[in-house]
């Protein structure tokens, strides 16, 4: 079995590749390659660099968000490490043909740095869900204030988001374990397994004041995030209000954890032509936004890989100590 779980592994990135490459050269050929370069080409360079710097600052939101989520599993960690180990994470996701994410790649960093599997887990996980549960708060609330924005569909799938993460928090904070075993005698080997119990302490050391924080830090990473969206349509000369980018942000969040691609390439192009077209934007435009939001996130992979070299050059010469 352990012989073809790296098969699998290969096979499953190969076929994300494909995916995203297919997309993206659907998309392209309908549009053409010209004009996808000249409207790149021809975005305005400051709007754009805005764009990056508040790119920047939202992983800097989301490091202080992961060290909030780490606070009540007793682990200490500095913000600036947990920045690096983000800027690894998209680094990870943008180059490594792997087949696990940069997620895994942070638990595996932190692990190093902390000793602690179960809660670099757990964090990064929770980190995750209270992320995607205060972007869909946000979008949900904007739903709420103009409702005639999108369709129906559309605010069921921001509102059953908010539901299903709200529920399956509820769950796992649920003393369900010891319940299982007894009464599914088949399952008694997983729920009392050390490491399964771990998982669910941790998990049930986030408290609501714990939840709470994390999702008070989720607010300014979500507005940042919503602006950056907005600044690059700008930059493209794309005049949508703000608050379309804050009802769409979480659909497209929510399509992007979905493992359809190799690292959202192509699925968020994709997703920007569906949701922007039917309120005026071409599928020129749209498809564009997609492809200067994936060179932002590529961007920040580069920082990312160029801070883990200098970090293992200075290894080099660091004692055995």
């Amino acid at each position: 079995m352990s012989e073809r779980r790296p098969g699998a592994r290969r096979w499953t990135f190969l076929l994300q590749i494909a995916i995203s490459l297919g997309l993206l050269a659907w998309l392209v050929s309908r549009i053409g390659v010209r004009d996808v370069l000249s409207r790149l080409a021809g975005m305005h360079p400051g709007l754009y660099a805005a764009a990056a710097l508040g790119f920047l600052l939202t992983v800097v939101i989301r490091a202080y968000r992961w060290q909030v989520m780490l606070k009540p599993l007793g682990v200490q960690a500095g913000l600036p490490m947990l920045f690096r180990l983000y800027l690894l994470g998209f680094f990870w996701n943008s180059f490594l043909p792997t087949g696990f994410g940069g997620d895994v790649a942070k638990i595996i960093a932190l692990r190093r740095r902390t000793g602690e599997v179960v809660d670099a887990t757990v964090s990064v996980v929770a980190e995750r869900a209270i992320g995607l549960l205060g972007t869909a708060l946000i979008g949900l609330l904007v739903l709420l204030l103009w409702p005639r924005l999108v369709s129906p569909q559309m605010f069921a799938v921001v509102a059953l988001t908010c539901l299903a993460i709200l529920a399956g928090g509820w769950l796992l904070h649920l003393d369900l374990l010891e319940w299982f075993a007894r009464a599914l005698p088949f399952t008694r080997r997983i729920a009392r397994h050390e490491k399964v119990v771990a998982a669910h302490a941790a998990i049930r050391a986030y408290d609501l004041r714990a939840l709470s924080a994390g999702l008070l830090a989720s607010v300014p990473f979500t507005l940042v995030f919503i602006a950056t969206n907005w600044l690059i349509g700008l930059a493209l000369y794309v005049p949508i209000p703000p608050h379309y980018y804050a009802i769409f942000t979480p659909v497209v969040s929510i399509v992007e954890l979905l493992p359809l691609s190799f690292n959202g390439l192509g699925v968020r192009e994709y997703m920007y032509q569906l949701l922007f077209e039917p309120i005026g934007v071409t599928a020129g435009q749209a498809v564009v936004m997609g492809l200067a939001f994936n060179v932002l996130k590529i961007g920040t992979g580069l920082l990312g890989g160029l801070i883990a070299l200098l970090g293992s050059a200075r290894g080099l010469f660091a004692s055995p100590q």
